[in-house]
């Protein structure tokens, strides 16, 4: 066989070769991307979480626009993180209302009994603020870090 048959032979292969090169390539390429909007969306919920928290410990108050942020922002959780997260995203929304609304009934009552419960089941809430954020460090962390990201 003279060097032109064996060209001729060995293309196919090594055409093939490189097209499964490329085709694996671009597979890798899609699947770094996929893992990496991943993140950025689990992220995106996960600072939502966080600023809402942030935003009641600085106004004393989860302020309309703060909720308004945090239930558009938390939207999806369940898909992109999981029922434990997403459970756990309604639990804060819950504490932020009962917050909300203690602090709207002792606001109107005269000083007494009644008023004083309500500013101690709101001061209750308050205390637990800064433990959300670590609950939030342990529900999210499987979801971001870097080597783990699914």
């Amino acid at each position: 066989m003279t060097f032109l048959q064996w060209s001729q032979a060995l293309l196919t292969p090594v055409l093939g070769a490189i097209g499964s090169y490329i085709a694996w390539q671009q597979w890798r390429t899609n699947h770094h991307r996929l893992r990496h909007d991943l993140f950025e969306s689990r992220y995106s919920i996960y600072r939502s979480a966080v600023e809402f928290i942030g935003s009641i410990m600085r106004e004393g108050t989860p302020t309309q626009a703060a909720q308004d942020a945090f239930l558009i922002g938390t939207q999806g959780a369940g898909l992109l993180l999981g029922d434990a997260v997403a459970e756990y995203l309604h639990e804060l929304w819950v504490d932020a209302i009962d917050l909300e609304t203690h602090q709207n009934i002792f606001a109107d009552l005269p000083i007494g009994e009644a008023r004083t419960k309500e500013i101690e089941a709101a001061g209750k809430i308050k205390k637990r603020l800064p433990d959300h954020f670590s609950q939030l460090d342990k529900l999210f962390g499987p979801y971001l870090k870097m080597g783990s990201v699914r």
